[in-house]
């Protein structure tokens, strides 16, 4: 350890800074027996230590859950909020990610008080890499790197950012519409790089870095007169980055206000369903692959994913357990396209942009066929299969016709055609007329 003077051509200065000379430097194992914060907060997933029980649990994770493996996990995340079960399942992908550029963006824009927070907290605590921009500094300046001199010693020093921070990991953001300059967060997105040339320092910096960011519409409620752009004043260059889209809207639902006032029920009671089972039966799956298969082509995916009290046969993973399983995954896991999921990506593909033709006003091109791929490889690896299968094709396009349909979706419940969309700016009585039904729409519940 040896002191060095800030400035000094400064005489009488007392200000000096700290640093260690040292000789060579050596990388050393992670052992359980350390600090949990310097176990968990690693900036390379990679760097994860796993023991011999580690791979145990792991194991038996797969052994005796082999079927409902996937609606196992998707349940293990944030099961205090219940419910939208399609969202956790795109920000489950995005925390595993695909493979060779495999990074995952995921946007949650909803009204207040639909758990956007909560989801994003679960996110955060299960992911191998997370940085958390603050509120009050989700801006520009706080995300990109930045260049200033430092105030005692004037040396210029570059400040790298949260964007950069999260490398290989994720970068979590609230409050995305508030976020300034929303062009120079969109070009480092697509490039996933980010160059810097200013006051004489000329570098590139590596940013392969998957966002889980949440938005709220502006005004408060979102507004389905108007496009997706519009309700957040976001341009399209920066939305079109995010492979998954979630509009999540205080409608009524008689349907859910059931399931949720069951849940609550439950949970004040102190009695769930699973604490009435021994540990042998938790386990035990409750569905075949013949059974399983019959089930996809019938019922949707938020069907087959979500858990009432009575189901005796999911039983959550406990967070310690599933950081571990998804280090595991991003680590020894990379799946490849067999050649019947390539067949099945094309025939979804093309339905896609057959279907829906544009996305708030940007055509569909191949970033959706791309997104595709890598979400069906996250969905593979979420089995910790070396192989995408047909199903996992059918769940990702599911999910993406989820968020599809939502922002496409008008205040009458239509698709929104291209043509449609060219004529989103309204003015006289139109537009009278669909702004009070808009209101109402807010304000009176409909049961119909």
């Amino acid at each position: 350890m040896k002191i060095l003077l800030v400035n000094e051509k400064t005489k009488g200065s007392m200000m000096h800074n700290l640093y260690i000379d040292a000789n060579n430097i050596k990388k050393i194992l992670i052992f359980e027996n350390f600090s949990r914060d310097c176990h968990e907060n690693l900036t390379n997933p990679e760097d994860t230590y796993f023991s011999l029980t580690d791979f145990y649990k792991i194991k038996r994770i797969i052994d005796f859950q082999s079927d409902d493996l996937f609606k196992r996990i998707i349940n293990s995340f944030c099961p205090n909020v219940y419910g939208h079960e399609i969202v956790k399942a795109g920000i489950l992908l995005a925390v595993f990610g695909g493979i060779n550029n495999g990074v995952i963006n995921v946007l949650i824009v909803g009204d207040p008080g639909t758990d956007k927070t909560e989801l994003l907290d679960a996110a955060s605590k299960i992911a191998p890499h997370t940085v958390f921009t603050p509120i009050a500094q989700a801006n520009s300046s706080s995300l990109m790197p930045l260049l200033h001199y430092d105030k005692r010693s004037g040396d210029l020093i570059l400040e790298a950012g949260s964007f950069i921070m999260s490398n290989t990991g994720i970068c979590r953001i609230d409050d995305f519409e508030k976020i300034n300059q929303p062009n120079a967060l969109a070009e480092a997105i697509s490039r996933q790089t980010i160059s810097i040339c200013k006051a004489g320092v000329t570098c590139s910096l590596t940013a392969r870095t998957s966002i889980i960011a949440s938005a709220n519409p502006i005004g408060g409620h979102y507004n389905k007169t108007k496009l997706l752009s519009e309700n957040l004043k976001i341009g399209n260059d920066l939305l079109s980055n995010f492979d998954l889209i979630f509009l999540l809207l205080d409608i009524p639902d008689e349907e859910m206000d059931h399931y949720l006032s069951e849940r609550v029920m439950t949970v004040h009671s102190g009695v769930y369903p699973e604490d009435k089972l021994d540990k042998s039966q938790r386990y035990v799956p409750s569905t075949s692959d013949t059974n399983r298969n019959h089930l996809i082509g019938i019922m949707p995916l938020s069907k087959r994913l979500k858990v009432s009290t009575e189901d005796k046969n999911i039983n959550v993973l406990p967070i310690s357990l599933l950081q571990k399983y998804i280090a595991y995954a991003r680590k020894y896991v990379h799946p490849r396209l067999s050649q019947e999921a390539r067949k099945m990506i094309k025939i979804f593909f093309g339905n896609m942009g057959h279907k829906y033709q544009f996305v708030d006003g940007t055509p569909i091109t191949i970033r959706q066929l791309e997104t595709m791929i890598r979400l069906s490889q996250a969905r593979a690896r979420m089995e910790l299969r070396d192989v995408v299968i047909s199903e996992d094709v059918e769940d990702v396009a599911e999910i993406m016709e989820f968020c599809l349909f939502r922002i496409q979706k008008d205040e009458f419940g239509n698709i929104r055609t291209k043509a449609k969309a060219k004529t989103v700016v309204r003015s006289g009585k139109q537009a009278d007329v669909k702004r009070y039904l808009a209101s109402f729409y807010i304000r009176i519940p409909l049961y119909f």
